[in-house]
């Protein structure tokens, strides 16, 4: 199954969708606004002092980057373009939550 694949494209893949995703964010940050409060480090206070029209609006910006660089990679790639762009989104979202700080690979704590 991992013989016809090509890691090349799937490597292309992350970066392609990971720099769109950077992009969106930061044309996100000026359409958000000041809405966050300074205070918010954690990714759970902070969605929830964003309305749901904002959220909605980055999970768009941010689901539209995933497809179009899955689009880009499917096209352009020779091997199994669909596998492909499945593997290079999902590497490209754990980069993702992993720079930001919210998937990390400590255990959970709970605070009481």
């Amino acid at each position: 199954m991992f013989g016809d694949l090509d890691w090349r494209w799937i490597a292309i893949g992350v970066a392609i969708m990971f720099g769109l995703n950077l992009i969106a964010s930061l044309i996100l940050v000026p359409l958000i606004g000041d809405s966050l409060p300074v205070s918010a480090t954690n990714p759970q206070d902070a969605a929830a002092a964003l309305s749901s029209g904002q959220l909605a609006l980055g999970a768009l910006i941010s689901i539209a980057s995933f497809t179009i660089g899955g689009y880009i990679v499917g096209v352009k790639s020779p091997g199994r373009t669909i596998v492909e762009p499945g593997i290079s989104a999902a590497i490209a979202v754990i980069i993702g939550l992993l720079l930001s700080g919210t998937f990390t690979l400590e255990p959970v704590r709970e605070v009481c």
